[in-house]
């Protein structure tokens, strides 16, 4: 009786693990950039809202809209 092999035998098992291995710390720091990423996306549209508004209200003369932080 001849013995069946593998189609991959360098995979182990049923369950292979996982092809990236990342710690703790690199789990962080790739949150951290996703999360700092997305902020500095928001605040770039804020800024954008913000002078839109002031075109806005300086081209109609009017300031009274205009909220200033």
């Amino acid at each position: 009786m001849v013995a069946c092999r593998a189609h991959n035998p360098k995979v182990g098992g049923s369950s292979p693990p996982p092809a990236t291995n990342m710690n703790e710390l690199e789990h962080i720091a790739v949150f951290e950039f996703i999360f700092y990423s997305l902020l500095l996306y928001c605040l770039v549209i804020v800024k954008i809202i913000l002078l839109k508004q002031l075109t806005y209200s300086v081209e109609n003369g009017s300031m009274l809209n205009l909220i200033c932080i």
